[in-house]
């Protein structure tokens, strides 16, 4: 390698959270590295496109873990001898959720991690599930999201009338897995609709990717149009939307995920949900709606921790995980990752695995498999679950 080093970061879709982490991560590391940015309409079915950035790349960073399987299956001979000889690129997995978890479904959808130089995860409560398991490996850096907060800044003045909520996100993320994982009509819309019939005051601005993709540069005056925001997810790695809000100077009312105990203030704690149902978000809303000026003390506490939500405050985590890739693949545990890479591409592959490779590797498979995880997911899930079954 001569000069800076080429990082290739792989997200899923654009515009969604893994491009937004993908671009920020090359802003914060601007003149340390070189970036280039691959969504999977960049690489998927495109032959030779997976071959031309192994071929290019010291550093291969996959946002979603089991997209390096995918890659490792699109590559044509060139690949397969760059990625399994001496000076192959370095390989970096993130994990950002709690799915996928167990042996029996890591051995059904492939395992990332023996391929991996070094695991990065987005909370310190994913470490430590990963630290807990036997069929998981240890995480090696713990690199939370940030948020740009130039770009997210709170609103000018105050307004007086009904409790302004919000609630952001894509109710349809993880639809493939399991029904609703954000919450957003089981949580969230029956809460609303109880606080409605009771005559609580509220309006209520929802931002959901699944019905209306908001443009990225329109979500910080959403946010300044609101005044408290809600998230309902089952599992999260972070969220990202309870950073934005917060550093717009948003109260928030969570669920216990991802890294919100760990960014949110003692006074805000009081609002991570003791259980994720309907009747806690309803207890949560009813006390801030009947209490202004508690909404306005959560807010400047919000604020008084909006420096160290910055991405800026990342770039560490970050040097460290691609630093600390390029240094593993030359050690023994890098020679093992090149042995597990090799014979990753004689494998027995599972059903899901031979879905994935044919998604990958085909163009018009990839576009009828998008097409489906939009319109029907519940027919992917439902086809996995077959997968699974058979396997079994």
């Amino acid at each position: 390698m001569t000069g800076l080093p080429h990082v290739v970061l792989f997200y899923d879709v654009q515009d969604w959270a893994f491009h937004n982490v993908a671009r920020n991560v090359a802003r914060i590391l601007t003149g340390e590295a070189r970036f280039t940015l691959a969504g999977r309409d960049d690489w998927f079915g495109r032959r030779g496109v997976a071959s031309d950035l192994a071929q290019r790349a010291d550093v291969l960073v996959f946002l979603w873990r089991f997209d390096v399987l995918a890659f490792l299956d699109s590559l044509d001979s060139r690949g397969w001898d760059r990625m399994t000889g001496a000076e192959r690129p370095a390989v970096v997995t993130m994990v950002y959720d709690h799915l996928y978890q167990s042996a029996a479904e890591l051995a059904e959808i492939g395992n990332p991690f023996p391929c991996s130089d070094r695991i990065g995860a987005s909370s310190n409560r994913l470490a430590r599930v990963y630290a807990a398991s036997k069929a998981l490996p240890d995480i090696d850096v713990v690199a939370p999201d940030g948020v740009d907060i130039a770009q997210f800044r709170p609103a000018a003045g105050s307004r007086a009338g009904p409790l302004r909520i919000g609630w952001v996100g894509n109710s349809a993320w993880g639809s493939t897995v399991a029904a609703d994982l954000k919450g957003r009509h089981s949580i969230f819309d029956p809460a609303i609709a109880r606080l409605q019939a009771a005559g609580v005051p509220l309006e209520v601005r929802v931002a959901d990717r699944a019905e209306a993709r908001l443009p990225r540069e329109a979500m910080p005056e959403y946010y300044r149009g609101i005044e408290v925001l809600v998230c309902s997810s089952a599992i999260e790695g972070t969220p990202n939307p309870v950073l934005e809000a917060m550093a717009a100077g948003v109260a928030v009312v969570s669920t216990d995920v991802g890294i919100v105990p760990d960014v949110l203030g003692p006074a805000q704690r009081r609002f991570i949900l003791p259980e994720r149902s309907v009747e806690a978000l309803v207890r949560a809303l009813e006390e801030l709606a009947a209490a202004p000026g508690l909404v306005a003390d959560l807010k400047a506490e919000n604020l008084s921790r909006r420096e160290t939500l910055s991405w800026e405050t990342r770039a560490a985590l970050w040097r460290d995980l691609l630093i600390g890739a390029l240094e593993a693949r030359d050690t023994p545990a890098g020679l093992a990752c090149t042995q597990s890479i090799r014979r990753l591409r004689q494998r027995e592959r599972s059903g899901l695995e031979r879905m994935r490779r044919l998604v990958a590797t085909n163009r018009l498979a990839y576009r009828a498999y998008d097409l489906l995880n939009a319109r029907c997911p519940a027919l992917i899930r439902h086809s996995k679950r077959l997968l699974a079954r058979r396997a079994g």
